[in-house]
């Protein structure tokens, strides 16, 4: 867990009308947090957005502590199967010596609660919820 040094959540839409299709990242570190959304459709429902920040307070450096021990329980468990329209989410951690390890899951948001609770403490305020992780509270 003390060796990860990157959470990359990315996520897709699913099976949907292409006016609410897309595909996003939201990268977390230590000190950093980077979100992307591309929209299928460019005048859909969904909107692009992009963003970026760099913090360094001993508060976002524990939430980024408790998303790794989140991260390394939802990496190792054992497969689940959900089957319904929902999208991919794609879990992957990058460890100091550049190792990386990924897995991709077909799950509702409530799957990865510990996660993407505390993933969700580290987005600022004036952003909104980023599709990658919303949807977990349901």
């Amino acid at each position: 867990m003390a060796d990860i040094v990157r959470i990359v959540i990315g996520s897709s839409s699913g099976y949907c009308p292409v006016e609410y299709a897309y595909e996003d990242r939201l990268t977390v570190s230590a000190d950093a947090i980077r979100y992307e959304c591309t929209p299928v459709a460019q005048d859909g429902a969904v909107r692009a957005a992009r963003w970026s920040y760099r913090a360094d307070s001993p508060a976002f450096r524990e939430h980024f502590r408790a998303a790794c021990s989140a991260a390394e329980e939802i990496l190792d468990r054992e497969e689940e199967r959900y089957l319904t329209d929902v999208g991919e989410t794609t879990v992957t951690v990058v460890r100091a010596d550049g190792k990386k390890k990924k897995r991709v899951f077909v799950l509702p948001g409530r799957g990865f609660n510990g996660l993407f609770d505390a993933v969700g403490k580290m987005i600022p305020p004036c952003e909104e919820t980023p599709a990658a992780i919303a949807g977990w509270e349901d």
